[in-house]
């Protein structure tokens, strides 16, 4: 069962719509949207990943948050998934690339609710765990220029994951 954390961080409230959560409605929802899409295509490996220059990240908290968030998606999308993909040797059965799309789609997927804090991650009987991800900008002489917390408490990895494994990242950020 899927657990939100956001749910119990801010006492039922969703930190991304800001609407008081109705989880079994939007879990039942999410579940026959599931069933209805099609497994993911293979995907379409870029030569080169779009790359929005820090100086152009939006100055509005959350905005600039999403530009974190979609730098981290092309990396991710580049040293992970595609490096995944890439040890498929050439002669693979149509049939196999799209099994290995789909495995490696549904494990990067699974890991951005981990980190979203979507599973309940027990620590024994008396404590949870919840992991983060930071973003640390640095400049070229390796000073940190600023740190963003991208999970659990952002907009949801999991949200932009979808558009990542498909290739959307910015538009007119470049």
């Amino acid at each position: 069962m899927i657990l939100p954390s956001t749910a119990t961080k801010n006492n039922g409230w969703c930190a991304l719509c800001r609407r008081k959560e109705t989880w079994a409605e939007d879990d039942a929802q999410r579940e026959a949207a599931r069933a209805k899409t099609p497994s993911s295509p293979f995907p379409q490996m870029l030569k080169e990943y779009p790359s929005a220059p820090y100086e152009k990240w939006s100055e509005a908290s959350h905005a600039r948050w999403i530009d974190a968030g979609h730098t981290f998606g092309t990396h991710l999308m580049k040293y992970v998934r595609d490096k995944a993909l890439q040890t498929l040797p050439e002669d693979t059965p149509e049939t196999t690339k799209q099994a290995v799309a789909e495995a490696t789609r549904v494990s990067l997927g699974a890991m951005m609710a981990l980190l979203d804090g979507v599973y309940r991650c027990d620590v024994g009987s008396h404590h949870t765990i919840e992991y983060a991800l930071m973003a640390r900008v640095k400049d070229n002489s390796g000073s940190h220029i600023e740190e963003i917390e991208l999970s659990p408490d952002g907009d949801g990895l999991g949200m932009g994951f979808t558009g990542w494994w498909q290739n959307e990242f910015w538009r007119n950020k470049q």
